[in-house]
């Protein structure tokens, strides 16, 4: 039996092209997953950390004797946890626990008006803000300039 040659080339042609389009089309979707990944987590951090923000001003204006702040402030409070809860696979559990214990402590203040619940919450406030931070530093707005696997320990490692 003869093997045309021309055939057979152009049938191992046709197979490594659909293989190397393969492997790219999973890369690309690896990507794209990754970057979604990112942009999510960039927008809670975002919006966490802005209701913080918005807590923090209430509380000034709450120990300011201005009780007009007391009901935006409990909106603001279910807000952030439902936000970081809603958020908590980009987010990690932690994060979602310091942020429901925070809130906690600004609720208590809320109901006391006390200045060591103002303190505490003061306190709790500058604790998880670098918190913030440090998550956000993760963030890779850019995936694509990095290789799939690298991308893929990095969200592993900070999660």
């Amino acid at each position: 039996m003869e093997v045309n040659w021309s055939i057979a080339a152009g049938v191992l042609s046709a197979v490594l092209g659909g293989v190397g389009y393969l492997a790219k089309r999973y890369f690309d979707l690896r990507l794209d997953a990754i970057a979604r990944f990112h942009a999510d987590k960039y927008g809670a951090l975002v919006q966490v950390r802005g209701l913080l923000s918005e807590i923090d001003h209430c509380v000034l204006h709450l120990s300011k004797g201005d009780g007009a702040y007391a009901e935006p402030f409990e909106k603001y409070c279910e807000s952030v946890r439902k936000e970081s809860r809603t958020k908590s696979a980009v987010l990690g559990d932690d994060f979602v626990v310091q942020v429901r214990d925070a809130t906690d402590v600004a609720l208590k203040y809320l109901h006391s008006r006390a200045d060591g619940d103002r303190a505490a919450w003061n306190t709790r406030l500058k604790s998880l803000l670098p918190v913030c931070d440090r998550l956000m530093s993760t963030v890779d707005l850019h995936p694509s300039r990095r290789r799939p696997e690298e991308l893929s320990r990095r969200i592993v490692a900070n999660r």
